[in-house]
């Protein structure tokens, strides 16, 4: 579930019920990120916030950095960590897990 919309998609009921629709169709990964906003994607998204979700501004501006990502390692962390415990409930893999010449990502590091 890319992206993670703070305030609007980060409720464990809402990741729950995508991830239990992605399994029903068969979906082996379900993956986490919260929602970045460089460029110009932040004028078009504070566009839609204007619109929708006003009062969320000021979260959003102490949420993110000036590039656009979010600058709160415990909001990133709790994303992350709210994607595994949907995943280990449901029985789906968090990773996608990358092989090369039959070897693990990890066995090159």
């Amino acid at each position: 579930m890319i992206p993670i919309m703070p305030c609007i998609t980060d409720a464990y009921n809402e990741v729950k019920a995508l991830a239990e629709k992605a399994k029903e169709f068969n979906a082996k990964y379900f993956l986490v990120g919260e929602l970045t906003l460089p460029g110009e994607c932040r004028k078009i998204f504070y566009k839609f916030l204007e619109q929708n979700y006003p009062s969320l501004i000021p979260k959003y501006n102490k949420l993110y950095g000036p590039n656009g990502y979010v600058s709160d390692p415990s909001y990133r962390h709790a994303v992350r960590k709210l994607g595994e415990q949907v995943c280990r409930e449901l029985g789906l893999k968090s990773v996608v897990e990358v092989k090369y010449r039959g070897k693990k990502l990890a066995d090159f590091l």
